[in-house]
C-alpha cells in the first residue's frame, strides 16, 4: 500500500507548495468549485479532488465529473471508452485509498496521545471557503466509518440467553506501611522476659496457617513463630503480630529497655504498632470478621488498659464485643474463654468510668442462667460483671427517687459474692497470685464505686452513713491488696491499677477530713491507721515510678504527698496554691490563707511548731458546700488560719464530661493533671463541692521511706 502522503503540517513547516497544472491555472473540478487548486510535490491529484473523491482532470477537453459520495462506486469507471482516461482513473483510485489510509493511521496515532485534540489537516484553511450549499448530497450518512464499525461489532457479539455470572467488583489493594521491627535477637530478648505474663494475657495463635501457640521456655521457637507470621500477606494477621510485640514492650522494664537494640524510641514504636493495627482493623470493618480480628481486639484493649487509657480500651472492647456477636461467640460455650473476657472487661471499665455498656443482663451469653463455669474465680468474675451492669443502669438512669434502694439491693448481691472470693497469698506463683489479686481488687472497686455517690452525703446525713463506711472499708482493702502485690511483683505494668490505688487513698483522705473525730477511742485509732495506709500508697507509687516510669503513679504520689503536707502544716514546702483535675475522679484544690503564706515565708530552719488544735483534732466538723448550699459549722476561725482542701465532683461520681476533654497524644490518666485546672475546664459543671480546713494533724510519715 502507498505510504501516508497527506498529513498536517507542524509548527515548523512552511506553507503548502503551490503548483498549477501545466498549461492551465487549475483543474476542471477546482475551476467549477471556484477554489484554489493546490498540488503537493509528487502528487498528480490536487488536494480538493483528493478530499472530495473526484477525478482531477485538466480543463482542456475534460468532461464534467458527476458528484458522488465518498466510497460510492464510479459508474463505468472501468470502461475507458466513456472517459478516455481509464489509466488516470485507476491512479486516482489508488491515490484516494492511500489518502484514506493515511487519515486512519493519523487518527489512531492521535488517540494514543493523552489530552491532545485532533490535529487539523493542512487544507482546513481552504475548507473555510466552502459553501454548505455546494456540498449538498455529497456525503451519505450510511457510509460513515464509525456507525458501520459499531454495527459490525453488534452483529458479531453473541446475545447472552442463560443466567449471567456475578462479576466481582474491582477492589483496590490496601497498602499500609509497616513499622520497623526489632532484630531477631532483640525480639528473642523481649519474648523471653514477657513469657511469664502469657498465662494472664489473651490467648492467641500465630504462624498462620499452622495456628501455633507460644510455648514457655522456648524463646527461639517463639521468636521464629512470630517471625514467620510476618511473611503473611493478610493485614489482620500482621496487625496481631505488631500488637503482640507492643504488649510485650509495654511490660518491659525501663531499666532494661536501654539495653535493647530497638529501631526507635519505645513510646514511638508503641504508637506506630497500635496505629498500624487500628488502620488495618478499620479497613476491614465492613467484612464478616474473623477470629484473628477478635484476637487483635483482645490484645489491643489490654495495651490501652495497661498504659493508662481506659476510655480507649472501652472503645476497643465495644468493637470486640460487636465482632464476637457477629461470629456467634456469645452462643457458643466452646468459645467462652474468648467471649467472657470481652464483655466482662467492657462492663468493668464502663462501671469505673461512668459510661454506658454495650450489653445488658438480658442479652444471651450474659444472663444469670448462662453461667456454665463451676470454678470459683470465673464464677466471681461473671457475677461481678452482672453487678457492674446493675450499677451502670443505676448511674445512667434519670430517675433518682429509688436510687438508694437500688444501691442497697446491689450491695446485698455484692455481699453474696464475698464468700466466693479466693484467699490472698503473696507467696504463691505469679499466675495464681495475680488471678486472686485481680478478682479481689475488682470486688472492692465495685463496692467503692457503688457507694461513692452516697458517701459524701453520709457526712451530714445518718441515712447514708452505711455507704460512707462501706466506701471507706473498700478503699482500705484495695490499698492493702495492691501494696502487697507491688511488693511481690514490682515489674508488672498496669497504670489503671496504680490509678485505683491512688483513688482509694484519696477516698481515705477525704474521709479523714470530713469525718468527726474524737479525742480518743477507736475512731482516733482508725484515723492513725488510715494515715498509715495513705503513706503506704504513696511509697508504693513512688517505687513504681522508679521501676516502670509511670506518669500516673508519679502524679498520684505527688498529689498525696502535697495534700498530706498541707495537713501536717509543712509551710516550708507549701508556698502557693495547688490545683489539679484528676481524670474520672474530680478536682482538688489546696488553698492557703494569707496568714499561712506569710508564716511560710518567715519560717526558719527549726522544726514547725505543733498544731495548736492537735489536742482537739476532730472535735469540730468541716465546712461543707453541697450542691451550692453552704453549711456553716463554726470553723470560720480555723478556716482563716489553716489551709483548706476543696474537693469538687459530680454528685454521682460519674464524670462523663471528662472523656470529652482533648487529651494530648492520646493520653488519658497519664495526662498532666494540672493543665485542666482553672478556667472552663476546671469548672466543668460539678454539682458537689466540699471544702475541708486542714485542722486535723496527720501523723508524720516519710513518703520515700520503705
Amino acid at each position: 500500500m502507498a505510504e501516508i502522503a497527506h498529513s498536517a503540517p507542524t509548527s515548523t513547516e512552511g506553507p503548502p507548495t503551490k503548483r498549477l497544472r501545466v498549461g492551465t491555472k487549475s483543474c476542471a473540478e477546482c475551476r467549477r468549485r471556484k477554489v484554489r487548486c493546490i498540488f503537493k510535490d509528487g502528487w498528480n491529484v490536487c488536494d480538493n479532488c483528493a478530499l472530495h473523491g473526484v477525478d482531477c482532470l485538466p480543463q482542456a477537453g475534460a468532461p464534467k465529473a458527476a458528484k458522488r459520495s465518498i466510497g460510492a462506486p464510479v459508474a463505468n469507471r472501468s470502461d475507458p471508452t466513456q472517459t478516455g482516461t481509464g489509466h488516470a482513473e485507476n491512479q486516482v483510485l489508488h491515490n484516494r485509498i492511500a489518502h484514506l489510509e493515511g487519515l486512519m493511521a493519523q487518527m489512531i496515532q492521535n488517540q494514543t496521545k493523552d489530552h491532545n485534540q485532533f490535529t487539523v489537516q493542512p487544507n482546513v484553511q481552504s475548507l473555510r471557503n466552502y459553501s454548505l450549499e455546494d456540498e449538498d448530497g455529497d456525503a451519505d450518512p450510511s457510509n460513515a466509518p464509525l456507525p458501520n464499525l459499531l454495527r459490525d461489532l453488534i452483529s458479531m457479539t453473541p446475545i447472552p440467553t442463560g443466567p449471567q455470572p456475578i462479576i466481582a467488583q474491582p477492589t483496590t489493594t490496601l497498602y499500609i506501611p509497616r513499622p520497623p521491627l526489632p532484630t531477631f535477637a532483640t525480639l528473642t530478648s523481649i519474648i523471653s522476659f514477657s513469657e511469664k505474663f502469657y498465662p494472664i494475657w489473651p490467648t492467641c495463635t500465630f504462624d498462620i496457617p499452622h495456628l501455633q501457640k507460644l510455648v514457655s521456655d522456648q524463646h527461639d521457637f517463639n521468636a521464629s513463630i512470630l517471625n514467620n507470621t510476618m511473611k503473611s500477606s493478610d493485614h489482620i494477621t500482621i496487625a496481631k503480630f505488631y500488637l503482640w510485640i507492643a504488649l510485650c514492650l509495654t511490660h518491659y522494664p525501663r531499666d532494661r529497655t536501654q539495653g535493647l537494640n530497638l529501631p526507635g524510641p519505645k513510646r514511638e514504636l508503641l504508637r506506630r504498632y497500635t496505629q498500624y493495627a487500628s488502620i488495618a482493623l478499620g479497613a476491614y470493618a465492613d467484612t464478616k470478621g474473623s477470629m484473628d480480628e477478635i484476637d487483635c481486639y483482645s490484645i489491643q484493649w489490654k495495651i490501652y488498659f495497661d498504659t493508662g487509657k481506659p476510655r480507649r480500651a472501652w472503645q476497643i472492647l465495644r468493637q470486640g464485643v460487636t465482632a464476637a456477636i457477629q461470629l456467634g461467640l456469645h452462643k457458643d460455650n466452646q468459645k467462652a474463654a474468648i467471649w467472657n473476657p470481652l464483655w466482662q472487661n467492657e462492663r468493668q471499665i464502663s462501671c469505673m468510668l461512668g459510661l454506658p455498656s454495650c450489653t445488658s443482663n438480658e442479652h444471651p451469653g450474659m444472663r444469670r442462667e448462662d453461667l456454665c463455669s463451676t470454678e470459683a474465680i470465673p464464677t466471681v468474675h461473671y457475677k461481678l460483671s452482672l453487678i457492674a451492669g446493675d450499677i451502670i443502669n443505676r448511674d445512667q438512669c434519670d430517675v433518682k427517687d429509688n436510687n438508694y434502694a437500688v444501691t442497697v439491693q446491689t450491695d446485698q448481691d455484692l455481699e453474696a459474692v464475698r464468700v466466693l472470693l479466693p484467699p490472698l497469698s503473696m507467696d504463691k506463683d505469679f499466675v495464681t497470685m495475680y488471678k486472686s489479686v485481680v478478682v479481689n481488687v475488682r470486688f472492692y472497686t465495685a463496692q467503692r464505686v457503688l457507694h461513692m455517690p452516697h458517701m459524701l452525703q453520709g457526712v451530714t446525713s445518718s441515712q447514708y452513713r452505711y455507704s460512707f463506711d462501706r466506701a471507706v472499708d473498700a478503699s482500705r482493702h484495695s490499698i492493702q491488696i495492691l501494696a502487697d502485690f507491688r511488693k511481690a511483683c514490682e515489674e508488672y505494668m498496669c497504670e489503671v491499677l496504680d490509678f485505683q490505688l491512688f483513688s482509694a487513698a484519696m477516698v481515705l483522705l477525704l474521709a479523714i477530713l470530713s469525718q468527726k473525730r474524737k479525742d480518743a477511742g477507736l475512731e482516733r485509732d482508725e484515723e492513725v491507721s488510715d494515715w498509715a495506709l495513705i503513706g503506704t500508697a504513696s511509697r508504693c507509687l513512688r517505687h513504681t515510678v522508679e521501676k516502670l516510669d509511670c506518669s500516673v503513679a508519679k502524679q498520684g504520689a505527688d498529689t498525696l504527698d502535697t495534700l498530706a503536707a498541707a495537713c501536717r502544716e509543712q509551710r516550708r514546702v507549701l508556698d502557693k496554691d495547688f490545683d489539679v483535675v484528676i481524670p474520672y475522679f474530680g478536682r482538688v484544690r489546696l488553698k492557703f490563707p494569707p496568714s499561712f503564706v506569710s508564716a511560710a515565708v518567715n519560717t526558719t530552719t527549726q522544726p514547725p511548731s505543733p498544731n495548736p488544735l492537735a489536742s482537739a483534732a476532730g472535735l469540730a466538723d468541716g465546712q461543707t458546700v453541697l450542691s451550692g448550699v453552704i453549711q456553716s459549722q463554726n470553723l470560720e476561725q480555723q478556716g482563716s488560719v489553716y489551709p483548706s482542701i476543696e474537693f469538687s465532683t459530680q454528685q454521682s461520681f460519674n464524670n462523663t464530661n471528662f472523656p470529652s476533654f482533648d487529651f494530648s497524644f492520646g493520653e488519658e490518666l497519664g495526662v498532666d493533671w494540672s493543665q485542666f485546672a482553672g478556667g472552663e475546664l476546671g469548672n466543668m459543671g460539678y454539682d458537689c463541692v466540699q471544702e475541708f480546713p486542714c485542722y486535723s494533724p496527720a501523723p508524720h510519715f516519710n513518703p520515700t521511706s520503705a
